[in-house]
């Protein structure tokens, strides 16, 4: 079955961050301790909290570290086109009978005013899209929009992430409650958070430790621009 999709709660749940989330990652990094350019390599439980090996094999003495992390996998196969030919709609999606034929595509146009779709493959088919090559993941991301516009006209340029195969990130958080979105992400790793927030109380037993920090990440207020899908 091939449909295009005009749902109203997409409509008013989904955005287009015009200026990246740089501004979200600063105001959030805003007085932490943060090292880049420190890929783990290995993490060692001791008595007294954890030590940390980075591949340069420096090592860090930290109170807490996350166990475990939510990750799922959607990459995105971005095809830019010459003209708009698709209907002004936030997505345009394919419904199989088994969850390796389900596809949807992104409307940029109707946000960003570009003349792009954005294919979102999730799960084993994100996985095996990753072992094809940029060409060929696009081929097969453009075959899926014809099943739903046939007269669909070649794209001029495509680019194709790999999430699962980046040895930074090996997926994308996710939530149960929200999966596929950047407020699940972001509650995923709250979570992640306070789990360790919680072990350093238990073993020091100072209960206002680290509240403060909290509840200003509860409050931040971040300058941010929009645009409404």
């Amino acid at each position: 079955m091939v449909g295009i999709s005009t749902s109203p709660w997409w409509s008013w749940t989904h955005g287009l961050m015009v200026r990246s989330y740089l501004p979200v990652i600063n105001t959030l990094a805003k007085g932490l301790d943060i090292r880049l350019g420190h890929r783990v390599t290995n993490v060692v439980r001791r008595y007294n909290g954890v030590k940390v090996t980075v591949e340069n094999g420096k090592t860090f003495i930290a109170d807490a570290a996350i166990a475990e992390l939510g990750v799922g996998l959607e990459n995105k196969i971005i095809l830019h086109f010459e003209n708009v030919f698709w209907p002004n709609v936030e997505f345009l999606g394919v419904v199989a009978g088994i969850s390796y034929g389900c596809s949807y595509f992104l409307n940029l146009h109707k946000a960003a005013r570009h003349p792009v779709l954005v294919y979102m493959p999730s799960g084993r088919l994100a996985k095996d899209i990753e072992k094809m090559s940029d060409e060929a993941a696009a081929n097969f991301a453009f075959v899926q929009l014809k099943k739903i516009l046939p007269d669909a006209s070649s794209p001029i340029q495509y680019l194709v992430s790999r999430w699962g195969s980046d040895i930074n990130s090996l997926g994308e958080a996710t939530s149960m409650c929200y999966p596929g979105s950047v407020h699940g992400a972001y509650s995923t790793g709250m979570m992640a958070a306070e789990d360790c927030r919680m072990r350093v109380l238990e073993r020091y037993g100072e209960l206002d430790l680290f509240q403060p920090v909290m509840g200003e990440m509860a409050s931040l207020t971040i300058p941010l621009q929009i645009s409404r899908m």
